[in-house]
């Protein structure tokens, strides 16, 4: 029940009380069904994109560190919520202006996206745009050129030539 009253403010914008909240509510999970338990990772998760919410960039990224490896263990490398985790982080690195971080956060999304959706799924061009930007802000605006010309190749295959003009 906690747990969704927790996810509720976090949709309701009500960051600070899903942060003292959270955290009171991660801890008491964690000893009732273990660190690693799904809901316990899932409060965790959103004490993290509330602190990004917030601006607390690098206290997001240290929760970000330690959830990490539990989530990964627990639902693998390309589950959902372990890519939620890198984008919210790869937010507070871009935030932070660690575009180099930002960027393995996100072609590791883009990898994942394309291994499990392909190429030419929204998913998958979205991820290689996001990392396109990201490129072009660290200063590799060659690099970032050729992602996002990739991705509107992509874009092009996927959904067709009309759908690709954005």
């Amino acid at each position: 029940m906690q747990q969704r009253i927790l996810h509720a403010r976090l949709r309701l914008d009500q960051m600070p009380q899903v942060e003292r909240e959270g955290q009171a509510l991660a801890r008491q999970a964690a000893l009732l069904l273990g660190p690693d338990h799904p809901d316990t990772l899932q409060v965790r998760l959103n004490i993290a994109q509330a602190l990004l919410a917030q601006q607390k960039n690098t206290a997001m990224i240290a929760e970000a560190a330690a959830i990490l490896p539990l989530i990964e263990r627990r639902f693998g490398r390309d589950h959902p919520r372990t890519l939620q985790l890198l984008g919210s982080r790869m937010d507070a690195y871009k935030n932070l202006e660690r575009y180099r971080e930002a960027r393995e956060d996100g072609e590791r999304i883009w990898r994942s996206a394309e291994r499990r959706f392909g190429a030419n799924s929204f998913y998958a061009v979205g991820s290689l745009l996001d990392t396109a930007r990201v490129r072009c802000r660290a200063g590799d605006a060659s690099g970032g050129l050729e992602d996002a010309l990739a991705a509107y190749r992509w874009a092009q295959q996927g959904f067709g030539a009309d759908h690709a003009l954005t």
